[in-house]
């Protein structure tokens, strides 16, 4: 056996970097935010099919406030999983980064949208009144195809799918975000964040608006 060849057996191997410990506890968080969003949205005809779970009226109004909390829970999550990932791998990881998120919330998506679609065009044939049918056009149509149902001028057609357009916002931003946090000092990086989350509560009191689940309607109920 030559030199070389011991050598190359006596180099211990790469060790490969253990995954971040899951965290249960905030999963089971996400879950509960994700059921009271789920329950404010269908309390009204939960509230007709068993009239006594309008005790609960007071609670499950307030269900929009959901995903508040999903996002949030949502970003510490992805930032617990992935920020030492993008420190190690730098841009590499962004391509594959963004087909997982893509290939995890598109395929349902795409579903339900399809779905309102069907539903919409199917009341229409039974001579049904459809809501704010004028906004099914065949812009708002590829609109709600490549996920900008949240962007001003887009309709979506499902409304609740708001939120997922703005999570494949949040999945395209992030990388670029946690590559540039994860080569700050921890002081600088929460000075940062504190900043520019006061700069976002400034331009919202500025513009007088908040999130507004008015329009967040289905189509046939």
């Amino acid at each position: 056996m030559s030199g070389a060849q011991a050598g190359a057996q006596q180099a211990p191997a790469a060790a490969v970097p253990a995954p971040p410990p899951v965290l249960h506890a905030m999963t089971g968080l996400r879950a509960v935010a994700a059921a009271w969003v789920l329950l404010g949205h269908f309390r009204f005809t939960m509230f007709d099919l068993v009239p006594i779970t309008r005790i609960a009226e007071p609670v499950l109004a307030g269900g929009y406030l959901g995903v508040e909390i999903f996002f949030v829970l949502s970003g510490f999550i992805i930032s617990h999983n992935y920020a030492e990932h993008f420190r190690q791998k730098g841009r590499s990881a962004y391509p594959a980064f963004l087909w997982a998120r893509f290939a995890r919330i598109y395929p349902v998506h795409l579903a339900t949208f399809l779905a309102a679609g069907l539903l919409v065009a199917g009341a229409v044939a039974l001579g049904r009144d459809v809501p704010s049918a004028q906004h099914f056009t065949a812009g708002s149509f590829v609109g709600n195809l490549v996920l900008l149902q949240a962007w001003p001028g887009v309709t979506p057609w499902n409304g609740p799918a708001w939120s997922v357009s703005c999570e494949i916002a949040a999945y395209a931003a992030f990388p670029l975000l946690a590559l540039a946090v994860v080569r700050l000092h921890r002081r600088t990086a929460l000075a940062a964040g504190a900043a520019l989350l006061a700069a976002e509560v400034a331009t919202l009191l500025a513009l007088g608006a908040g999130p507004s689940y008015t329009d967040a309607w289905t189509p046939v109920l």
